[in-house]
């Protein structure tokens, strides 16, 4: 979820409800937060709040979701798009990204001709003539391995796309992305272990050295003009 949240400028709690407008145009704020605050002050103004106070007070009462709420409804009664679903159009270009970078793997290959799936078994679902019927389940299973069919099997099959978007791009559903996560998460954790492993060997690696220096300066001799010594010219007795 974005850093959303409601801004409203004042000199003094006392200040009219309307003199936040002001406020709001001379301050830093972007145009579409001075457009929340008018939105806000205006509705304050028509309930019967007077004061830039009032106003505060009746903001600060609100928890999480109902100050998200409250200021959908203000960015859209301004002709915005709303916080939430400037959010979600947030997150679908960052997984549109995710998408080109990684080139996830396509959605398993599905067809209204189906036959049991079970080993060995012919089994197709029969129209009353005898014809091949076609199916519009996830994965269709004979009655005498129904038994086998997992939790989705048998619901409704869904398209994993809903059309092309104007970037010519596939349009994908909500039960595709979600495969897609999972996946991109699965990918994730394993370059996270990966690189632990990387760390782990690394680290050996330096251990294994630092050990076979301390064993060498312990335990290795050189000879200076005849004399035995250690490597930090101990004399060796």
């Amino acid at each position: 979820m974005g850093d959303w949240q409601i801004t409203i400028p004042f000199r003094d709690r006392e200040d009219l409800v309307l003199d936040a407008i002001t406020a709001a145009r001379g301050s830093q704020l972007r145009e579409d937060e001075v457009q929340v605050v008018d939105v806000l002050a205006r509705d304050a103004l028509e309930r019967g709040v007077t004061t830039v106070g009032e106003l505060l007070d009746e903001l600060g009462q609100l928890d999480r979701s109902e100050t998200r709420r409250r200021l959908d409804w203000a960015r859209e009664k301004a002709g915005l798009i709303s916080a939430t679903e400037a959010d979600r159009r947030r997150e679908d270009a960052k997984f549109e990204r995710e998408l080109e970078r990684l080139q996830p793997p396509p959605p398993p290959r599905w067809s209204p001709l189906q036959g049991c799936p079970a080993g060995g078994c012919n089994a197709r679902p029969m129209t009353p003539e005898g014809g091949w019927r076609e199916v519009e389940i996830n994965r269709w299973w004979c009655p005498s391995h129904r038994h086998l069919a997992g939790p989705d099997d048998f619901q409704p099959h869904e398209s994993p796309y809903l059309g092309i978007g104007l970037n010519g791009q596939l349009i994908a559903s909500e039960k595709e992305k979600a495969r897609i996560a999972e996946w991109m998460n699965q990918q994730q954790e394993e370059q996270e272990r990966e690189r632990e492993q990387r760390e782990e060997l690394r680290s050996r690696e330096g251990e294994a050295i630092k050990e076979a220096k301390e064993r060498y300066a312990d335990e290795g001799e050189i000879s200076v003009m005849g004399i035995r010594t250690r490597p930090d010219l101990t004399v060796i007795e």
